[in-house]
């Protein structure tokens, strides 16, 4: 994830890196979508369910660097992590 989140800033000014970089993580997303489909029975065609994921998913990207930065304890981590599996259960 470090590295990652490297590279996410690197490419800010670099555009071939920030090219590559959204390619690769288009292809991530298109993968993910299948593997939801196929084992929660998530509809991507569903507004909800995509707003739903783009949480979820953003909050556990902020939320592993905030972890990282020292910003969030395990407390906090454990109650993001909680609602965010709130608000996912609740459109399987």
């Amino acid at each position: 994830f470090r590295a990652y989140q490297e590279l996410v800033l690197a490419g800010r000014s670099e555009p071939e890196l920030h090219k590559l970089l959204t390619s690769s993580y288009r292809a991530f997303i298109n993968e993910w979508h299948e593997i939801a489909h196929s084992k929660f029975g998530w509809k991507y065609s569903d507004p909800q369910i995509v707003k739903s994921s783009n949480i979820a998913h953003y909050l556990l990207d902020g939320m592993a660097f905030g972890r990282l930065g020292g910003q969030l304890d395990e407390n906090e981590i454990q109650e993001l992590l909680d609602y965010t599996k709130q608000l996912l259960r609740g459109h399987t």
